[in-house]
């Protein structure tokens, strides 16, 4: 009876052995913490000051990385300012390195029509004639040609030869004031009181848009262009004294 029982204890030792062993877990390796110290915490070298040396890491866990990292969305294509065209068909070209590519169309002839607002020849001796116009279709064009008048001058000078001649006063006869005989030399020239001045004015502010001319301070010029390039409603005023000027004013293109 004895034995029967230490029989029945020996196979409940036995099986509690076996029922222990088999909740038995194998331990797994600790996963590394972050960071590219051991344990997660940077420590120094005693006596260096110094990190230490890293090992180098397993290329295949940096390629995963990668390849777990999220793809760039691509940005959208803004064209609503463009509208897409063909493009021109580029043929091979054994050519010179420096070519000219541009396509040149010949250019089209452009028939000028000119429309007269004014044609006049003035003759003016110091006063003004004034025009108003509306300048609807600019440019305004203007050409003058001045004609001052010439002047018949009496120069005098002495003439450089010859005797000198004088009145004699004295018992030793001296002369007295000697000169030679006097000429007289008539010239044509340019009267210096020409000039013709035509002046532009803006009628509602009135400020000067044109001013040009000949004599004064205009210079020696007798024929000149100018233009006006601007709408509006403009007063063309003309003044000179001494001279005859022909003024034509006209637009291209338009209607007065």
């Amino acid at each position: 009876m004895n034995q029967t029982i230490r029989y029945c204890i020996l196979i409940l030792f036995i099986m509690a052995i076996v029922c222990s062993s088999g909740c038995i877990v194998p331990t797994k390796d600790k996963p590394k913490p972050a960071g590219n110290e051991p344990g997660g915490t940077n420590y120094l070298v005693p006596g260096t000051g110094s990190l230490p040396q890293q090992q180098p890491q397993d290329t295949s866990q940096n390629q995963a990385a990668v390849s777990l990292s999220p793809t760039p969305t691509p940005m959208p294509d803004d064209t609503r300012y463009l509208t897409q065209v063909p493009t021109y068909p580029v043929s091979a070209d054994n050519g010179p390195v420096y070519r000219n590519l541009s396509i040149y169309a010949d250019p089209t002839q452009i028939i000028r029509n000119y429309q007269d607002i004014y044609n006049n020849e003035l003759s003016l001796k110091d006063y003004t004639v004034a025009y108003a116009y509306d300048l609807k279709n600019p440019p305004l064009i203007i050409d003058f040609d001045v004609k001052p008048k010439m002047d018949d001058l009496t120069i005098w000078s002495e003439s450089r030869s010859g005797s000198l001649s004088g009145a004699t006063t004295g018992s030793g006869g001296g002369v007295v004031d000697p000169k030679r005989a006097d000429v007289y030399t008539q010239v044509t020239q340019l009267s210096p009181d020409a000039w013709f001045e035509i002046k532009v004015l803006d009628k509602t502010t009135g400020n000067v848009v044109l001013d040009d001319g000949f004599g004064k301070t205009f210079g020696g010029n007798t024929k000149k262009t100018v233009s006006i390039r601007s709408f509006g409603n403009y007063q063309i005023e003309m003044s000179g004294n001494k001279v005859n000027v022909s003024v034509r004013m006209y637009i291209i293109n338009g209607t007065a």
